[in-house]
């Protein structure tokens, strides 16, 4: 004799009617190990052949994005007091930009560590434990908080001016550009997508930096033209590699994503280890 289903039992399936398809769950699964075919052509296009390019042609990326630089900030700073500049670096020069800049006045310097104490003290009065959308903002105001002590009490030991931090700018940027092949080769490796779209998405990446890099630098320029050295910091120790890093981990989760939802039932992708 078959049992009456109980009040609860028979509630419940009116609200969650039964799934057509049960889907293999996510615990244990893994991917398939890649072939030596697959990691040697990813070895020598994907890391070897942009690392290659970005090695030999530095001079002429960097001579493009100064040029480019100097176009931009001569519509809104006098041509004459930008100047190109160039230094030797590995087996070829890298060129930058160099324009007069200025510190900030001691009024400055006080009111903006006045804002950003107050800023602080008032987000660790209200916010115990910091959540962590709140430790981007108060990495932010204890850098500018730095900043605004240093010159404050110490603004002529400031060692560094416009030419100083574009060509340490340029240098780093040449740096990202030849780790993002390398990093983002590794992590796509093991993923189940085709090698046209890993290297498209590596590939892409790359040029996105270098644009970015472009466009970013003639923002910080004009920045500390228009304001003074104070956000000097900032520009480099948060806008400067460290986010070049966030956009890195971001195209990373968005193919992963990609790829996940696509072979999400596939038993010819995943395999599953008990």
């Amino acid at each position: 004799m078959q049992e009456e289903p109980t009040v609860m039992e028979f509630a419940y399936s009116e609200i969650l009617p039964p799934k057509q398809k049960i889907v293999y769950h996510k615990s244990y699964r893994k991917l398939m190990p890649q072939n030596s075919r697959t990691i040697l052509s990813t070895l020598l296009l994907s890391i070897l052949l942009p690392d290659l390019v970005i090695f030999l042609f530095f001079p002429q990326i960097t001579q493009t994005m100064a040029a480019v630089s100097r176009w931009a900030l001569s519509q809104a700073v006098p041509a004459e007091v930008i100047q190109t500049i160039s230094r030797e670096y590995f087996h070829g020069r890298i060129y930058f930009l160099s324009l007069p800049g200025h510190y900030p006045s001691r009024k400055l310097a006080i009111i903006m560590a006045i804002i950003f104490m107050t800023f602080l003290f008032v987000i660790f009065y209200w916010k115990k434990v910091i959540d962590p959308k709140w430790v981007w903002v108060v990495f932010i105001s204890f850098i500018c908080l730095v900043s605004a002590l240093f010159f404050t009490f110490f603004s002529v030991y400031f060692p560094y001016d416009i030419e100083i931090f574009s060509e340490m700018y340029y240098k780093t940027e040449i740096g990202v550009w030849l780790i993002i092949p390398f990093i983002l080769s590794i992590s796509l490796l093991p993923l189940p997508a085709s090698f046209r779209s890993k290297t498209a998405a590596i590939y892409g990446t790359l040029l996105y930096s270098i644009a970015f890099a472009c466009i970013r630098y003639i923002v910080f320029l004009y920045l500390l033209r228009s304001i003074s050295y104070l956000f000097m910091p900032l520009m480099f120790f948060v806008f400067g590699p460290f986010l070049d890093f966030v956009y890195v981990v971001s195209v990373y989760s968005l193919f992963t994503s990609r790829c996940a939802e696509k072979h999400k039932s596939s038993l010819d992708i995943w395999q599953w280890s008990y």
